[in-house]
């Protein structure tokens, strides 16, 4: 059977109620999430202080509190930020209130008890050093945002956001600590360096299929609130992306953003080692289509200012709505033309002056 990706838009901000929607179509959440399981929550905390380039508070909580709902054994929020401290990013995206309020807890994957799991060689390494949180769990929820890379991968999705698991006490905190620590060792604490090849050793590409090979997501989340195209510029989106293949889903999302998945290098190796299709032909849409909410955005710096039509009115809350429709009141339109004509008159030239 083909992989099946759901596609939802988040009407009036009710994150929840788009995510259970495009959870439901993939089936029995009971099937997903059985009662009684371990459940780790991966969201793209790479770094803060910041709002932006990371998973969407009201997603993170969206996806804690439907896992709260299926009774788990255990619930974890489970991250290793890159450029910064785990424990500083929890307190800054207030992630510790958030765990309390659904009886999950948080944990720094960067400082987590490791296992090593067997990878093939022919990937640069021949294991990855695991977290035991994240080896030992039995659903892993990978909760990623829907944004460009700086880098020479096209997008940062759900396969890329378990980078987050190669714990820095073996792979320092930085991808190319091992480098820093020579040329600018201000950057790196004494310990934080690594002792396995870095993240970028012998490329992204290499070590987006190791990690997923040591342990892949039952659950990807695309937290497509908002797009970005990586350097700053952004686009209100309010969608989701849900799967239960990681190559299927991240395809959907890079569908969705104006790229071709089967020609990106990332999605070959991937669904060469069998983590699953990359072509759009051997996955299932359900939900919205693609099209409806495609938005390319290498675009974004030349047409965030002129946005079509439908596509702003789909993605207004209905309070707009209303002060639109005020606005567009014909009593108010002729206060505002009058208005108008008044401050003409005042900025014409007089007789006198001519």
């Amino acid at each position: 059977m083909k992989p099946v990706v759901s596609i939802a838009r988040v009407i009036d901000q009710d994150t929840f109620a788009a995510l259970t929607e495009a959870v439901s179509r993939l089936g029995n959440l009971a099937d997903l999430i059985p009662p009684g399981s371990s459940i780790v929550v991966k969201p793209n905390y790479v770094m803060g202080p910041t709002e932006r380039g990371i998973t969407n508070p009201a997603v993170v909580e969206a996806v804690v509190r439907l896992a709260a709902s299926t009774s788990p054994s255990r619930l974890v929020i489970g991250e290793g930020s890159a450029d910064c401290y785990t424990p500083s990013v929890f307190r800054l995206h207030n992630v510790y209130d958030l765990a309390s309020r659904y009886g999950a807890e948080c944990v720094d994957l960067n400082q987590d008890e490791c296992v090593a799991v067997a990878v093939p060689e022919e990937l640069g390494r021949d294991r990855v050093m695991l977290p035991r949180t994240m080896a030992e769990c039995d659903i892993l929820i990978s909760v990623p945002t829907f944004k460009l890379w700086m880098g020479r991968l096209p997008m940062t999705l759900s396969l890329k956001n378990l980078f987050g698991c190669f714990p820095a006490r073996h792979y320092g905190h930085n991808a190319h600590s091992n480098e820093l620590v020579q040329t600018e060792p201000y950057r790196t604490l004494e310990g934080e360096v690594g002792t396995e090849p870095g993240v970028h050793i012998p490329s992204p590409e290499h070590n987006i299929t190791a990690i997923n090979l040591a342990r892949t997501s039952n659950i990807q989340i695309v937290d497509a609130i908002e797009g970005s195209d990586g350097k700053g510029n952004y686009v209100r989106m309010d969608t989701l992306m849900v799967g239960t293949n990681p190559v299927a889903t991240d395809a959907v999302a890079l569908a969705v953003a104006g790229f071709t998945p089967e020609e990106q290098t990332q999605m070959q190796m991937c669904s060469q080692y069998g983590l699953g299709p990359c072509r759009l032909q051997e996955i299932d849409v359900v939900g919205e289509t693609i099209d409806s909410v495609r938005f390319r955005l290498q675009r974004i710096p030349a047409n965030v200012r002129e946005l079509p039509i439908a596509y702003c009115l789909d993605r207004l809350h209905v309070s707009e709505f209303d002060y639109i429709e005020r606005f567009h009141n014909p009593r108010i339109q002729r206060r505002l033309d009058s208005l108008n004509g008044e401050r003409s008159t005042l900025t014409q030239p007089s007789a006198k002056a001519g």
